[in-house]
């Protein structure tokens, strides 16, 4: 899926919930889409590959349970960093 169609698809979405966020950030969401999907052909990571059902299930069901949240909602528009996330245990 190209960017316009995926800005156009996630617009779409959010104005359902009465949300919106700037291109820049659906950018962010793109390109953290674009990284899941290649990861994911690595390791499985998500049996959602659908680039519609990403938006929907991983980012758009997101938004939408944590809008009472602001803290939350904060978290979901912050900016991505574009590489796989490693859990690391500390040992004290």
């Amino acid at each position: 899926m190209e960017f316009e169609e995926f800005k156009e698809k996630f617009k779409n979405h959010l104005s359902i919930i009465n949300k919106t966020i700037t291109d820049e950030q659906i950018l962010k969401f793109y390109r953290y889409m674009e990284l899941l999907l290649e990861w994911n052909e690595k390791i499985n990571l998500t049996a959602i590959t659908n680039p519609e059902d990403i938006i929907l299930k991983h980012f758009i069901d997101t938004h939408e349970s944590g809008a009472n949240n602001k803290r939350r909602e904060s978290l979901l528009l912050a900016p991505f960093s574009f590489a796989p996330i490693i859990f690391v245990r500390s040992r004290k």
